[in-house]
């Protein structure tokens, strides 16, 4: 058994866990208590949060155990299958040590009952580091989804953006169109002008009175030919459009 006086020691040890920049492990608060007492295994059970177990015993069940020191005396010595368990509540939970040899002295329970608030800083620091880490863990998980939402929006904005260039090409494209397409119809107009313009004044000149036959007969295949250009023209036109149809 160890000499009470090393209770300092002890402090020492679970001050330099607790107020280590590292994250407190209640397994190495254990493994100090079964240190510095000789135990063969300690039990730490916080009040929130799963239970914390150092040097587990197969012959001696932490359930087992739980539910018998919560009707046996406080800080008395319990034997329970063939270990001598001693037990003590502090604010934050319950710890529990055993051994298998040897009983627990007066100076033990003193020690023990001595280290109650650094126990209990220790579940509190286990506590906190355990909502840290859930709250790690959600913010983890709000980061993967943020990023498939931000993933899908720019996969959005880029079909967004190659269906504005799209519709940008076709309206420049459908512009190109009609500009062609008003130029032909200029071009087309004055066309089917000429020869009406033509054959007007080939007319014209037929009523002329005291007309030789030989400017008659000039002005009649003037006529003539005007008026086949404009069949042709014509022709020509629905040919066109009747291909434009046949297109779309």
């Amino acid at each position: 058994m160890s000499d009470p006086t090393a209770i300092d020691q002890l402090s020492r040890q679970l001050v330099g866990i607790m107020g280590s920049s590292n994250s407190t492990n209640l397994l190495q608060v254990g493994q100090c208590l079964t240190k510095f007492w000789a135990a063969d295994a300690c039990w730490l059970w916080p009040k929130t949060g799963r239970a914390v177990v150092y040097n587990d015993r197969p012959d001696l069940n932490a359930v087992q155990l739980y539910s018998c020191i919560q009707i046996a005396p406080e800080g008395e010595s319990l034997e329970m299958s063939g270990y001598q368990v001693m037990w003590l509540a502090i604010p934050e939970g319950q710890v529990a040590v055993a051994k298998l040899q040897g009983n627990w002295t007066t100076a033990d329970q003193e020690n023990l009952r001595g280290m109650t608030n650094l126990l209990a800083l220790g579940f509190t620091q286990a506590h906190l580091q355990q909502q840290v880490e859930i709250f790690k863990q959600s913010m983890r998980q709000v980061q993967i989804l943020a990023d498939e939402r931000t993933a899908q929006l720019k996969s959005s904005q880029n079909l967004l953006s190659k269906l504005q260039d799209a519709n940008r090409r076709r309206i420049k494209q459908l512009d190109e169109s009609n500009k062609i397409k008003d130029e032909f119809i200029s071009t087309i107009s004055h066309e089917l002008r000429t020869p009406l313009t033509s054959m007007s004044l080939a007319i014209k000149m037929l009523r002329q009175p005291n007309l030789d036959e030989v400017r008659r007969t000039k002005y009649l295949e003037i006529l003539e030919q005007q008026c086949t250009q404009e069949i042709n023209l014509i022709n020509d036109l629905l040919t066109l459009q009747l291909l434009e149809s046949k297109e779309l």
